[in-house]
């Protein structure tokens, strides 16, 4: 409710600082990351809601290394006294509903911002798995997982300073130059076809 409440701000306040309130996006590392895709996926929900729904709402969400479905964790996310169980107040197995409630997964439904995923292959702490389940259950999502990185994404081929470098992009495309309209990318993906189908031709 906290994110909730600072968006709902931004959005009130975005004309006394030069913001466009209808270009607003959040993101976050670990449990940042999930208390970010949580705000992001759930605006509107009654659940969760600040009585403002158009006011919660944000158009494009990053998370890094970040847990979106508590239960299938594993291993010793399921202990009595891991971050999890105590963020749920109990085992996370026997702590189902809270635990669907604290899920970003759960709220796929209805208007999803554009999200950027980014998941160290070799994260001990959150494991990756997380990162690719996100990324399978949205339709408008980038994912990036990085071989040999950790939670911190370090060990990897990028550093955080080039990985900030890709978030700020991230946004910038998304919420100040935009994407490509239907027609541009209808007749782009036409040229592809006729650049196919020549090589199809032409490599009998």
């Amino acid at each position: 409710m906290d994110i909730k409440t600072a968006i709902r701000w931004v959005k009130s306040n975005a004309g006394n600082y030069g913001i466009d309130p209808d270009k607003i996006g959040i993101w976050g590392h670990s449990s940042g990351g999930h208390l970010a895709a949580l705000a992001a996926f759930s605006a509107g929900h009654p659940l969760f809601s600040t009585g403002t729904p158009e006011l919660e709402k944000v158009h494009a969400v990053a998370t890094l290394a970040a847990p979106v479905d508590l239960l299938s964790m594993g291993d010793w996310h399921d202990n009595p006294n891991s971050p999890e169980s105590k963020f749920l107040g109990g085992m996370v197995q026997q702590q189902t509903e809270k635990a669907q409630q604290a899920n970003p997964l759960t709220y796929l439904n209805g208007d999803i911002p554009t999200t950027l995923i980014i998941h160290g292959e070799t994260d001990d702490i959150c494991p990756v798995e997380q990162g690719r389940l996100l990324h399978l259950a949205l339709e408008d999502s980038s994912y990036l997982e990085i071989k040999g990185a950790d939670h911190d994404l370090v060990g990897g081929v990028l550093t955080m300073d080039e990985i900030l470098i890709l978030i700020q992009s991230f946004f910038t495309r998304n919420l100040k130059i935009g994407l490509p309209n239907k027609d541009s990318l209808e007749k782009h993906r036409e040229e592809v076809k006729l650049a196919v189908n020549w090589f199809k031709e032409n490599s009998k």
